[in-house]
Order: structure tokens, then sequence, then C-alpha cells
């Protein structure tokens, strides 16, 4: 039986009317009893609602994994 552990946190903060800032960590281990295939994930994101019923969100996430791990090194920029 493989036991798998995942977490994500996010802290985010409305600093003016219409705005979002946020951090995120994710966590990922497919298997517990493995060393390898851990894959952590640390991002950065700002979300604007200049209009009614429409935002612009940008998004950042790097990925942390060990050597050799496709996810390894990872970057990722979204825009919606």
């Amino acid at each position: 039986m493989t036991t798998q552990r995942c977490s994500r946190r996010i802290l985010a903060v409305a600093p003016w009317r219409g705005v979002v800032l946020a951090a995120t960590y994710e966590y990922l281990d497919p298997d517990l009893d493995l060393a390898d295939g851990i894959v952590q994930r640390a991002g950065a994101s700002a979300e604007v609602h200049a209009w009614t019923q429409a935002a612009l969100k940008v998004a950042y996430k790097h990925s942390f994994a060990s050597a050799g791990d496709p996810a390894a090194d990872r970057d990722e920029l979204f825009l919606f």
C-alpha cells in the first residue's frame, strides 16, 4: 500500500480594494516509504479586480525536487 502526503498553504492579503496578493507553498510526497520523489513548490500571485465580473491574475511558481526529477527547478508563469 502506498502512503502519500500532500499539503498546500496559502497566505493572502488584500492591501487595497480589488487587489489580492498571495504567497503559496505546496509539498507533495507520492510515496512516504521512498526517500526520492518529494516535490516542493513555492509561488506568488497578484489578482486585480478592475471591473465588475472581470479579474486579471498573474501567478509564478518554482518547483524544488531531487536532481534528475522532471519537476526539478521548474519555473511556471500563469496569466489569466
